[in-house]
């Protein structure tokens, strides 16, 4: 059941990076009930995690932090350092959705610095602290973050796709000329690697 319910997992995450958030959802609900059956705590905080990041998405903040919640509590039943740091930037950047900017800041702050100390720098958490600051309206941060995450994702092209996305649109939100630039760099990007509907995500989008 381990290595089944693994597979639905990753799957599900490639789908939805890839912008099939509804068959990316189904894979990881299936992924959970078979965990459910016979995985570790590690493997449904790595779901509930993927379920998160896919509500987080569709902007069902709510969802969002009932998921959040579970990965963190799975993660702490296996001492999964790497699943608490996550836990940290999911839940601040729920945070900025409801408005709480201190508790957000604090959150995001805390997660970085548990990666840290797990020695990983990785695209993904810097787009999630970056966004939860564009949240917030602290857009040279944010920008700060997602050039870092840029630095150090290009061997990862759906990330380094998504911070480009990001930095286009702090820049967009600034008034600034060159992020139409960025948002065409995402699309060449996604159009490299095949993901068509995150293509069209992204045209709706902006």
């Amino acid at each position: 059941p381990k290595t089944l319910g693994s597979i639905y997992s990753n799957l599900g995450g490639v789908l939805y990076e890839s912008g099939d958030l509804v068959e990316g959802e189904k894979c990881v609900r299936k992924s959970i009930e078979i965990f459910d059956l016979g995985g570790k705590p590690i493997n449904l905080s790595i779901s509930y995690c993927h379920l998160a990041l896919i509500y987080l998405q569709t902007n069902q903040i709510e969802q969002a932090a009932h998921e959040t919640q579970l990965s963190i509590h799975y993660a702490n039943m296996d001492d999964f350092r790497r699943g608490k740091a996550v836990g940290k930037l999911l839940q601040a950047e729920i945070e900025a959705h409801r408005g709480n900017k201190q508790e957000a800041e604090v959150l995001v702050d805390q997660g970085l610095e548990d990666f840290g100390k797990l020695g990983i720098v990785e695209g993904l958490n810097l787009e999630q602290a970056g966004r939860t600051h564009r949240l917030l309206g602290n857009m040279e941060r944010a920008e700060s973050y997602f050039l870092r995450g840029i630095e150090v994702s290009e061997d990862f092209p759906v990330y380094y796709a998504a911070l480009y996305v990001e930095l286009a649109s702090v820049l967009k939100s600034q008034g600034r000329a060159d992020w139409s630039e960025k948002l065409q760099k995402a699309m060449e990007i996604y159009r490299k690697v095949e993901c068509p509907l995150r293509i069209e995500i992204l045209k709706k989008q902006f």
